[in-house]
């Protein structure tokens, strides 16, 4: 039961908190909200907004910041997180691991409305992993995507030292490109953005679905210069209904309304078992949209616990507590329809490689 658990409930935290799914090389190696009172009225520095106006303006900005509907698109991604995992027995501490993450991403994409899209990613990511608060895992990973004329290159450099400090490293490098034919711009974005190696801050928004929105009562925006800067300060509560909104985006609709309300019953046990263990001390989003309606500035902070009670049983006598705290941000800045170049490197060194079948 305790690992049906976690592979539900972190899964789904990760996810929210911060998005960000690590780069399949490094996964081995890291293994209640402030409830500050709305501003109204106006001041020195900007106008307040109502919560239905900046509800309202959020979603429609959202939507118009689709990056597939843009001739060009350039992003920035930061993440800097840790994670904290400990296990009890009898009150005593029977494990400790920790983790702490840094990753920057820097996407420019452009003719996303033509035959021959281009992008450019480059990713950065350092890993540091704990036992007992003694360092014994530390990785650096760097990744150059490109994709221009229908082929995909991959520059790959890893780093990684498993064991404590003075244990030798493992370095692996590797220059690839795959022929992949035409791509729209929702392929390469998809892939790039959004995929195993990429970011979603707020999903929920990302899904269309304003009406979390309104269930947040937490939220104050001022608008300056034709900027409106809004912060949404969540609570569990709030939190627990982004978990099942977004879980029940999920429902495929092909399903017979059968299947769909044990869909539905499986998603409301998930979601009672996150009650039962989260906590919140801080999740906050914030987040710029611009006087064209788009979003060019979101941050997610977040410091939140889990804790597991597991009685004793058949299958586990002694019993045990089991302790996870995370904490961090993540933040991207992003504009549209700007005018840059993309600069590719020389790809005659890049080893070819068939597509998966």
């Amino acid at each position: 039961m305790k690992k049906l658990r976690k592979l539900f409930l972190l899964p789904i935290l990760a996810l929210l908190l911060s998005g960000c799914n690590l780069i399949n090389n490094l996964e081995s190696i890291v293994g209640g909200t402030s409830q500050t009172p709305p501003t109204t009225g106006t001041s020195e520095v900007g106008t307040s907004v109502s919560r239905e106006e900046i509800n309202s303006r959020v979603a429609a900005a959202f939507l118009n910041s689709d990056p597939t509907t843009k001739e060009t698109f350039r992003v920035e991604i930061k993440q800097d997180a840790t994670m904290d995992s400990k296990e009890y027995v009898n009150d005593e501490l029977t494990a400790h691991e920790g983790e702490h993450i840094v990753q920057e991403k820097s996407l420019k994409a452009k003719g996303l409305q033509s035959a021959a899209p281009q992008l450019a990613v480059h990713t950065e990511f350092v890993g540091h992993g704990y036992e007992y608060g003694v360092e014994n895992r530390y990785g650096e990973f760097t990744l150059d995507t490109y994709f221009v004329d229908e082929w995909i290159y991959n520059n790959e450099n890893l780093r990684l030292r498993e064991g404590p400090e003075g244990t030798p490293f493992t370095e692996e490098s590797s220059k690839t490109k795959m022929y992949v034919g035409p791509l729209t711009s929702g392929d390469i974005l998809e892939a790039a953005i959004f995929g195993d190696e990429g970011s979603m801050l707020v999903p929920a928004m990302y899904f269309g679905q304003p009406g979390v929105l309104d269930g947040i009562t937490n939220v104050s925006g001022i608008e300056t210069g034709g900027i409106l800067k809004v912060t949404y300060n969540i609570s569990k509560a709030d939190y627990l209904n982004l978990v099942r909104t977004i879980m029940l985006s999920t429902i495929p609709e092909e399903l017979t309304p059968e299947e769909q309300e044990e869909y539905v019953e499986f998603i409301n046990g998930m979601v009672a078992l996150m009650d039962e263990a989260l906590e919140i001390t801080l999740y906050k989003l914030t987040l710029e949209i611009t006087s064209d309606n788009h979003i060019n500035k979101l941050r997610s902070d977040f410091s939140v616990k889990m804790t597991w009670v597991f009685e004793p049983s058949e299958w586990d006598p002694e019993g045990s507590t089991e302790v996870m705290t995370s904490a961090g941000y993540e933040e991207m800045t992003a504009d549209y329809n700007q005018t840059f170049n993309i600069e590719f490197p020389d790809f005659s060194d890049y080893e070819e490689r068939q597509p998966p079948q």
